[in-house]
């Protein structure tokens, strides 16, 4: 790529400053309201479920034993089971963006970016958070793709 290139490969750790939860707690959540639907109990005492109540129930599920046994994530298996369609999967994440905005490592990061330190941002990421806080602070720069 050339001399004074530089590249950067952001982790979930800037998303999840700025609330946005991780893949394992994405798959809590999602588990703990099956487990809560299943067994009658309302969204209010949700915090009163243990995170062990929760595994022991999801490991006697036969479509997550399944999923274990092909070597499918437990990301993928409980959005397959819980969120079927493309639909659902989109609605959900975008309910998890909805409170979050870009923490202050988004902002120093966009100004490295701006000014020339890192040419490629690479991110594992799902969220806009980076694109949007950049475009927020750099409005008529075109060159973010």
């Amino acid at each position: 790529m050339g001399q004074g290139y530089g590249a950067l490969l952001l982790g979930a750790g800037a998303s999840r400053s700025s609330g946005v939860l991780l893949a394992r707690e994405i798959v809590t959540d999602i588990c703990t309201a099956a487990y809560c639907r299943e067994f009658d109990i309302d969204d209010s005492q949700k915090d009163r479920v243990t995170a062990h109540d929760v595994r022991e129930w999801l490991e006697l599920q036969t479509w997550y034993q399944d999923a274990r046994a092909s070597g499918e994530t437990d990301y993928s298996a409980v959005f397959r089971q819980f969120k079927p369609t493309h639909d659902h999967q989109i609605e959900y994440i975008k309910s998890l963006l909805r409170p979050a905005s870009p923490s202050p490592a988004y902002k120093i990061l966009a100004k490295l970016v701006h000014d020339g330190f890192f040419n490629t941002v690479c991110t594992t990421n799902f969220d806009p958070l980076f694109e949007n806080c950049y475009r927020g602070m750099f409005p008529t720069e075109s060159n973010l793709r």
